[in-house]
């Protein structure tokens, strides 16, 4: 496995595997989305995240109901064409292309258990909380901003500490066999199928996916090329 990476942590997780596709689900404590949320970002997402509504109903249902809140979302849906699986409910992943690969869907859940994170640290911290409408870009120009805020609140839980002992569904998909080239390209292939099937209230054009997939990338370098010379 290439660079640093992700090390997320799963609790009751089980492993299937269809063709080339292996997904992993299981559960993860809320404290351990502060990984993912400062690794990954929205771009295979084709859902534009921001605050409202739904974001509004995630934050009162993970502080009414903690418990049941795994059981009243579908989570995240995560994927990676390099991982390791490691002990004690460890996985080690790798994203390779952030169009196709990290977040594919549950943006507006991220947004939210982030948001929900971040004031709860500033709360402990005596600060302000986050308010007004914020986008995803936003909100992680916030983040980044209080991230030690977020490191110290983390560090200094109690047991009675509750605020983050809440679990979140997490999907993880990764290739059968992420050694095996072929195996790899087929499940990359695949991932745009998956996100817009599961993201099915917000279909991509034709032309949307393709550009997603990179295909305008030799075109739009085509054009670029002619208009230099026409230009000189």
């Amino acid at each position: 496995m290439k660079g640093k990476g992700i090390i997320i942590k799963l609790d009751f997780s089980s492993e299937q595997t269809v063709g080339e596709i292996t997904k992993f689900v299981g559960l993860m404590q809320a404290r351990y989305m502060v990984y993912i949320i400062d690794s990954l970002n929205l771009d295979a997402n084709p859902r534009s995240s921001k605050t409202g509504a739904v974001t509004r109903d995630i934050q009162e249902s993970i502080v009414k109901y903690p418990e049941i809140f795994p059981f009243m979302t579908k989570g995240i849906l995560l994927a990676a064409s390099d991982y390791e699986k490691l002990d004690r409910g460890r996985i080690h992943i790798l994203p390779d292309d952030n169009r196709i690969e990290g977040i594919l869907d549950g943006g507006h859940n991220t947004l939210a258990i982030g948001l929900h994170i971040m004031n709860s640290a500033l709360e402990y911290a005596g600060a302000g909380t986050v308010r007004g409408q914020k986008t995803w870009d936003e909100f992680k120009t916030l983040w980044a901003a209080n991230r030690d805020v977020v490191d110290e609140y983390i560090a200094k839980m109690d047991d009675d500490d509750r605020s983050l002992s809440f679990y979140v569904p997490i999907e993880l998909l990764v290739p059968r066999d992420p050694e095996n080239t072929a195996c790899v390209e087929q499940f990359k292939g695949q991932l745009m199928d998956i996100c817009e099937a599961r993201n099915n209230n917000v279909q991509l054009k034709g032309s949307d996916k393709s550009n997603q997939l990179g295909y305008f990338e030799y075109l739009k370098s085509c054009i670029e090329e002619v208009n230099h010379q026409l230009a000189g």
